[in-house]
């Protein structure tokens, strides 16, 4: 049945090819399957418009189905559209969300798609459909094993893969309402939305692991652009009463939401409503994403992993690229006191057999090193080949134990190198078959097989770079440095096509490792006069830039006699770094309404060190909520790995009010609300404390050094402590302690007690007092596929339940309460067997 263009259908849901039509003779050997989001159709959804002031402006533009378009840059595909009822707003469909990835399935299946190269393009909750579809396809394997394996990867548009604003009834009328794009709303789309929310975090961890597995290639779009949402939706209804923060613009579809770990992500610098429309093909939007779709598409003869290749990848892998993308873009003319050095540009152009291997650079703290590592990365600057070059990397963070040991390192550049270059794998399996699990755990046998894969001759050279190496272990650093010294051993030398660049700062036990029997002298380090200046020289640089900028803004009043006189009043202050300009800059940034003499004033504050700014920043604190802040650092100091926000509000939470179990609950952190939290944790704190991807760190490692305090012998115990209102009870520790200096403040000991009276609290809440059940009903006798499933959801209701309930032990034994024998019952009862809480 036909419809004309922009009408809606009846005979839903339907399957059909664009381009080329049916009756074209035209040989094909590729299929390319786009799904809608929802409120929309086919073609609508696709469909742009020519720029006025263009030839054919206001043209209506298919990028899926015009011969200049997506065509014109892959001829060898035939493009389909899959279009089911999702209008809401007038004819709620009988179809549930959760059942259209199914219907989606069967379409595929009665059009045979999945018997050559398959590419999917979802818009929106189209990448839900489709992730529903493939999950479904992946949890009934033996059936569609042939269809799986034909699918080369799925290009996302603006797909809220981690979810939408979606927990409370006026965040979630916005976000329908962004996509109707009207003032009518649709209670059943809202309903809808809320119970899928529910399981959609499993459902994309399920196919994250599955896209691994079968090594399928994932490219994610966000959007930039705020939507308007029109404000006088709220001057009636139920809603016309409730505030609501950003209500009139805002990011449907965030960053996070939109993106996969581990996988390339691409901003769309456009509205949530032009993600999957574009004005022509000479536009910059369309010319990135059709690239990608492309070099997706091309790859027909890609590797493909069995289960043994998938399970080892599994194993490998570690969000690697979130470390490298923690840190800042490099500043136009910096990183050159490296780049530039003959060290370096030697060790990167010497292509002789007998030439160095290993390059390491030694710089003090807040020097920039790993802005250095990430630009020599993301820049290409490690060869000067545009080809044949192999590029793997790992940042260490000492904070964080997914990203403090040696294997971490190794892990994931073996799981790099195996996805750039799929046919090494075999090295893996064949250590594998003969050192099992082991070959995991074990720093020298994942090195062995990493030395095996460079002596392959066909993949040209493998570089490493290795950042923070100071922040690994140190009982795995001294071995990884013999590893890596090992490379340059004469003997040794012409095997392999391996070459590696660390980064570290210049203790000296570190030092001496490398120079025992490093051969020759191949290293950078910043430990004298000449290196020292010119770092001091970019910083100038940098100074002149960013008070530019401060002064070019309408807002501020600062003339160029007085920018001047900033300028050089920076430069000329001693033992200034980048993490300090840092600091300094964002407290500038703050006076543009200033006269001279406040400004003068300020100038005379500026802390000559990064400790005298860490202080600064501290004691800004709010005097009523000096305790809270205090918590919040402990926390973060002993934190197994960076929490999420969610887990640190969670954490806060009951640090802040448990007085007797009835009256703390499991609190939730409302997306909606995520926001608000993170800017309570910023006037808390102020710089102290970044946060990305949802997670919290320290600004700096130096930073961490800075509060804690070595181990006292004296004042563990506190007077104000209500010891008889619960089993365990909070303390305030004495690194809480509002009269002390923040410098030294925090004892790790305290912090871990801390940290395991939250943990120790919030499993014994009545939220998880269950036998043979699970919360919420749900039955323990379930096969192991449903036992996951159900764990899985759990573990997204309860978002403080896994840190919990896995690290409890380690900041139980951190604290040393071993005296305390009621604080010993309490966490004994969580390992008793016969308990309704183990």
């Amino acid at each position: 049945m036909n419809s004309s263009p922009g009408s809606r259908r009846n005979d839903l849901p339907r399957l059909y090819p664009v381009y080329p039509p049916n009756n074209s003779t035209e040989n094909t050997n590729v299929d390319i399957v786009a799904v809608h989001g929802l409120e929309t159709w086919s073609p609508r959804t696709w469909i742009g418009q020519k720029d006025y002031g263009t030839p054919n402006a206001g043209k209506e533009v298919n990028w899926l189905s015009d011969p200049d378009m997506l065509h014109e840059n892959i001829p060898g595909a035939k493009i389909w559209v899959y279009d089911y009822n999702s209008n809401y707003s007038r004819d709620a469909p009988e179809t549930r969300l959760e059942d259209v990835g199914s219907l989606f399935l069967d379409s595929l299946m009665a059009e045979e798609i999945g018997k050559r190269p398959l590419v999917f393009i979802g818009s929106c909750f189209g990448g839900i459909v489709i992730v529903q579809a493939l999950v479904k396809a992946h949890r009934n394997e033996k059936t569609y094993t042939s269809f799986l394996h034909s699918i080369l990867g799925v290009v996302f548009l603006g797909t809220p893969l981690r979810g939408t604003p979606l927990t409370t009834a006026a965040e979630r009328e916005i976000f329908v309402r962004g996509i109707l794009g009207e003032t009518t709303s649709s209670k059943t789309l809202l309903s809808e939305i809320k119970e899928l929310s529910n399981t959609l975090e499993a459902l994309v961890d399920d196919f994250a692991d599955m896209a691994r597995e079968l090594n399928y290639e994932i490219r994610c779009f966000f959007e930039t652009k705020k939507t308007q949402i029109i404000r006088r939706v709220f001057r009636s209804g139920p809603l016309s009463n409730l505030e609501v923060p950003g209500a009139e613009s805002q990011l449907l579809v965030t960053r996070r939401s939109a993106t996969l770990d581990g996988y390339p992500k691409t901003a769309m610098d456009v509205p949530h409503v032009m993600m999957n429309k574009f004005t022509g093909p000479d536009e910059l939007r369309f010319k990135v994403l059709v690239k990608e779709i492309k070099t997706i598409a091309e790859a027909t003869r890609r590797h493909r992993f069995d289960k043994e290749e998938a399970k080892i990848l599994s194993s490998l892998f570690s969000d690697y690229e979130a470390g490298k993308d923690a840190n800042p873009d490099q500043v136009s003319g910096t990183c050159l006191w490296f780049i530039d050095h003959p060290n370096f540009t030697n060790w990167r152009d010497e292509t002789s057999e007998t030439a160095a291997k290993l390059l390491w650079a030694t710089a003090d703290p807040g020097c920039g090193k790993s802005v250095l590592a990430k630009t020599l990365i993301d820049k290409s600057l490690l060869s000067t080949e545009t080809i044949h070059v192999t590029t793997c990397y790992f940042f260490f963070k000492e904070d964080d134990t997914s990203r403090n040991r040696g294997i971490h390192a190794l892990r994931s550049i073996l799981h790099q190198l195996f996805m750039q270059k799929p046919e090494l794998i075999e090295f893996a399996k064949s250590d594998y078959k003969t050192k099992g699990e082991s070959l995991f755990s074990t720093l020298t046998s994942l090195w062995e097989t990493l030395e095996r894969c460079a002596t392959s001759l066909k993949i040209g050279k493998i570089i490493c770079v290795v950042d923070a190496l100071d922040e690994c272990l140190e009982t795995d650093r001294y071995l990884l440095i013999r590893l890596l010294r090992e490379l340059d051993a004469p003997e040794r030398r012409t095997k392999k096509n391996l070459k590696v660049v660390v980064t570290c700062r210049p203790y000296h036990d570190i030092v001496g490792a490398f120079n025992d029997s490093t051969y020759g002298n191949r290293s950078i380090r910043l430990e004298g006069e000449k290196e020292t200046e010119k770092i001091r020289k970019e910083i100038d640089k940098v100074i002149e830039h960013e008070i530019s900028r401060i002064v070019s803004r309408q807002d501020s009043q600062f003339d160029h006699e007085v920018q001047q006189a900033l300028i050089k009043y920076l430069k000329d202050m001693e033992h200034h770094t980048y993490l300090w300009l840092h600091l300094i800059m964002e407290e500038l940034r703050k006076t543009l309404e200033y006269s001279t003499p406040e400004l003068l004033g300020l100038l005379r504050s500026i802390p000559r060190n990064i400790e005298q700014a860490y202080e600064n920043i501290l004691k800004k604190v709010d005097r009523n909520h000096k305790k809270e802040a205090r918590q919040l650092l402990s926390i973060i100091v002993a934190a197994v790995r960076p929490m999420t926000m969610k887990e640190m509000h969670a954490a806060l939470g009951i640090a802040k009010k448990i007085r007797t179990k009835k009256e703390l609950g499991v609190t939730q952190l409302a997306q909606s609300r995520e926001k608000a939290f993170e800017h309570r944790i910023r006037n808390l704190c102020g710089l102290f404390v970044n946060i990305h991807d949802s997670k919290i760190y320290l600004i700096h490692q130096t930073a961490r050094s800075f509060l804690i305090d070595l181990p006292e012998s004296n004042d563990s115990e506190d007077k104000d402590s209500d010891s008889s209102a619960s089993p365990v009870a909070i303390v305030p520790h004495p690194s809480l302690r509002a009269e002390r200096k923040w410098k030294h403040s925090i004892l790790m000991k305290d912090s871990h007690r801390l940290l395991a009276d939250i943990c120790i609290w919030y499993l014994q809440l009545p939220d998880f007092e269950f036998k043979n059940t699970f919360p919420g009903g749900q039955a323990t006798n379930v096969d192991n596929r449903g036992f996951d499933s159900v764990v899985s959801t759990i573990i997204t209701r309860y978002e403080f339940l896994q840190y919990s309930a896995k690290n409890w032990p380690i900041h139980f034994r951190g604290a040393f309460v071993d005296q305390d024998q009621s604080y010993t019952a309490s966490a004994l009862q969580l390992c008793d067997t016969e308990s309704q809480h183990s």
